[in-house]
């Protein structure tokens, strides 16, 4: 077994991981999913964390709904006082992602699946697809007080299954990713802690361990 350790910056699209075997393409509705769940292996599990969809569809807090987990409030987006006549199918995804977050992210709604996941110091953004309409969707998590994600990715040609235990804490991310013949051990930091977390690319490093031929 060959060991070695580095830091780089990360650049362009950073650190992704995606179902598609196609460069580049996030939202593959045609995709074999990943699987994903919520780990509980250090005996934390979900205290609360933050999370963000993109600007015209805000979700809050948990921690703010007062009928948290069991049902959630809608997010507060015009998109549930239009006319449901006259939304696109997309817009139509789009509420009902809002609406079912939470399910969906503990897999209890089948028709929505996670088509990959990037990786940046405190924050975690995840795709999902829903193949039978088209639909796209993705959430930002981050915990300032530890939260675990495991996901396991398809069969690769050379029959590994691929997997990454993503830990995230404040400013800074954990992942331990398994490729079968090779293991890697990332930390993601923030070049300049004073900007905050964010997902500006540039302002992230990574440092890592990596072990190959085990």
């Amino acid at each position: 077994m060959r060991t070695e350790c580095y830091e780089r910056d990360l650049t362009e699209d950073g650190y992704t991981v995606l179902a598609s075997r196609r460069i580049g393409e996030y939202c593959d509705t045609e995709a074999e999913p990943l699987k994903m769940r919520l780990s509980d292996r250090y005996g934390s599990f979900w205290p609360g964390f933050a999370l963000t969809a993109d600007s015209d569809l805000p979700l809050r807090r948990p921690a703010d709904l007062p009928d948290y987990p069991d049902n959630p409030l809608p997010p507060e987006t015009d998109i549930f006082a239009m006319d449901p006549e006259k939304l696109s199918q997309q817009e139509r995804d789009e509420a009902d992602f809002c609406k079912s977050w939470y399910d969906i992210l503990r897999g209890k709604r089948q028709d929505w699946q996670c088509s990959g996941f990037r990786v940046f110091a405190g924050l975690v953004e995840i795709y999902f697809v829903r193949p039978e309409t088209g639909g796209i969707a993705f959430l930002w998590l981050r915990e300032e007080d530890g939260l675990h994600l495991h996901f396991e990715c398809p069969k690769t040609r050379l029959g590994f299954t691929p997997s990454y235990e993503v830990t995230i804490n404040r400013q800074t991310t954990r992942v331990e990713e398994d490729q079968g013949y090779m293991m890697r051990d990332i930390r993601f930091m923030l070049r300049d802690p004073s900007k905050g977390v964010d997902s500006d690319v540039d302002n992230q490093r990574i440092a890592v361990t990596e072990a190959v031929g085990i």
